[in-house]
């Protein structure tokens, strides 16, 4: 019988696209790539403190390169923050002090790196399949045990509890509210749900037109924003029940999206193998990571005063 694993990973190959005489066309994800080029990121992190407000760091996973690397918009080039011991990493998160969470998914585990160096540490137990990760401000970290089809919070003291685990199938991604209620990705119902604080019963948050939401992200407001892939959309839903509308322009199949607390969006278009920024006072929208291939979701940080906690 074929493992969750396995299949997801199929599943997740048939979405890759790669470049063949100067078109984009499908193939399979993890194919050679030219030199320097990002294959197939799979997803970024934001760090909820610290850094760079104008510039911020972007931690992605670099997923079939088996490593988790750090760039900034602008300056200071590309390093590889982890990538001994992963396989298949595809979700990452960092907290307000720098240390990096990554979601090493062959590897059915989620693995702690401190912000200063040391020794790694691994969060979490029982996992299966885990492709999201997510921190607070409080220092809880959020798994998508996407094998498990549920959603297990990991205190700072190590005590582990599953936030929701019926109703839903293979989460991948996780946006934390202030309020300690969580949005949860449930692609294969093609819905996103809110889990209220301390768990109970979730509601769906209504997105007009969703197809698989892969990322997810929060704005100050309270406005969710949801990356529709197969609509090659964006969406904005204001808090409440408020209106919708869409992000970004020109977009092929965007998976990942992060924002700021000013709520400028950066959205990770996998087609483009292009991360965009979206300022949320002029809609004006710019590119960065031109040598990234196929990034597949994105958050940002480390910054106190610019950036907020984003999801895969």
């Amino acid at each position: 019988m074929m493992s969750f694993r396995d299949s997801t990973s199929r599943r997740l190959r048939r979405r890759v696209l790669r470049r063949r005489s100067g078109h984009l066309v499908r193939g399979l994800a993890g194919v050679s790539l030219a030199m320097g080029l990002v294959a197939a990121p799979h997803a970024v992190a934001a760090p909820v403190a610290g850094g760079d407000a104008r510039n911020p760091a972007v931690y992605i996973a670099d997923t079939f390169n088996d490593r988790v690397v750090k760039v900034r918009p602008v300056g200071d080039g590309q390093r590889t923050v982890a990538g001994r011991g992963l396989d298949l990493p595809y979700g990452v998160a960092v907290d307000r002090h720098g240390t990096v969470y990554i979601a090493d998914t062959r590897h059915d585990r989620v693995v702690k790196r401190p912000a200063h160096g040391g020794s790694s540490t691994t969060v979490g137990t029982g996992l299966e399949s885990p492709y999201g990760v997510a921190v607070d401000h409080d220092g809880n970290v959020y798994i998508a045990d996407t094998g498990h089809h549920r959603v297990v919070k990991v205190a700072p003291d190590g005590v582990q509890t599953t936030v929701v685990d019926q109703g839903i199938t293979s989460p991948t991604a996780i946006a934390p509210a202030p309020d300690g209620s969580l949005f949860v990705n449930d692609p294969y119902n093609h819905r996103v749900i809110k889990v209220p604080p301390h768990g109970g019963q979730f509601t769906t948050v209504p997105v007009d037109g969703l197809a698989d939401p892969a990322g997810l992200a929060l704005c100050r407001d309270g406005s969710l924003i949801v990356a529709d892939p197969y609509n090659g959309t964006v969406h904005k839903v204001a808090p409440n029940g408020g209106p919708q509308s869409t992000v970004g322009v020109g977009l092929q199949f965007p998976t990942g999206v992060a924002v700021t607390r000013a709520c400028d969006v950066f959205i990770a278009d996998f087609n483009q193998s292009r991360v965009f920024r979206v300022d949320a006072g002029t809609g004006s929208q710019t590119t960065i990571g031109n040598r990234l291939w196929a990034p597949y979701a994105l958050a940002l940080g480390p910054d106190r005063r610019e950036v907020t906690t984003g999801g895969r």
